[in-house]
């Protein structure tokens, strides 16, 4: 059985596309930041879920960052 996507996930996943890496600097501190001033601005919508794997396709990095950074 699928799960149910809840109303406007694919819409708020999509902030995420504007992600851009500075290579010089930790990747992980850099993905916090992006995520907080995502939720903080509501460009994330309340409640949403957001899963590793989709998280990891879209910013193009690797599950190590992305768990320093949650």
């Amino acid at each position: 059985m699928l799960k149910e996507e809840k109303f406007g996930e694919k819409e708020s996943l999509s902030v995420l596309d504007g992600f851009t890496l500075d290579r010089e600097k930790l990747i992980g501190p850099q993905i916090y930041q992006f995520l907080l001033n995502a939720i903080v601005t509501v460009r994330l919508s309340p409640g949403i879920g957001l899963k590793e794997k989709e998280v990891i396709k879209r910013l193009g990095v690797s599950r190590t960052p992305i768990r320093e950074a949650c």
